[in-house]
């Protein structure tokens, strides 16, 4: 009976940790925000210049950017 009172607590504490503050959603929120006008800029900016390999570049910035922006968004989305 205690080590299953005891496994509770943890489960519970654990589960206290994982909750985000408000000013972390918001840090969050801006920081969405910011990776969205990144991959509009390195889209933008893939269409625009004739070099293939800066192209490439802009393209893989932007495909980079767009995981940081689905990372975020997972991380708001289970808090």
């Amino acid at each position: 009976m205690q080590q299953q009172n005891q496994q509770q607590g943890q489960q519970q504490q654990g589960q206290q940790s994982q909750q985000l503050s408000q000013k972390e959603l918001a840090y969050i929120e801006d920081q969405l925000g910011a990776e969205e006008l990144a991959i509009q800029k390195c889209r933008t900016y893939a269409q625009q210049t004739t070099d293939p390999e800066v192209r490439e570049q802009c393209q893989n910035m932007a495909d980079k950017h767009q995981q940081h922006y689905n990372t975020l968004l997972k991380h708001l989305r289970s808090s």
